[in-house]
């Protein structure tokens, strides 16, 4: 998340004080999760860092996906444009 708040900063400088570098810590999520059961679902995926291939989607459907970046910037420019951020 943090590489997604970084992105974001560098293509929206203007508003980089609003968007947050901060990650909550496994261990914050744990102890929440046993009063709030939404962020049980969470728990799972703590400390798990997802990796991904689109080679096969791509060769499937023929569809050409953005770079990870680039999507990032795609969607916190709409997100503005629409303003809901």
């Amino acid at each position: 998340m943090s590489r997604m708040a970084l992105e974001m900063r560098a293509a929206h400088p203007e508003r980089a004080r609003k968007i947050p570098l901060g990650v909550l810590p496994a261990g914050m999520v744990r102890m929440l999760s046993l009063f709030d059961a939404s962020l049980r679902t969470l728990r799972a995926d703590l400390g798990v860092s997802p990796t991904g291939d689109s080679a096969y989607t791509s060769a499937l459907t023929g569809v050409a996906f953005l770079p990870a970046a680039e999507a990032v910037r795609s969607a916190s420019r709409s997100l503005i444009e629409l303003a809901l951020a």
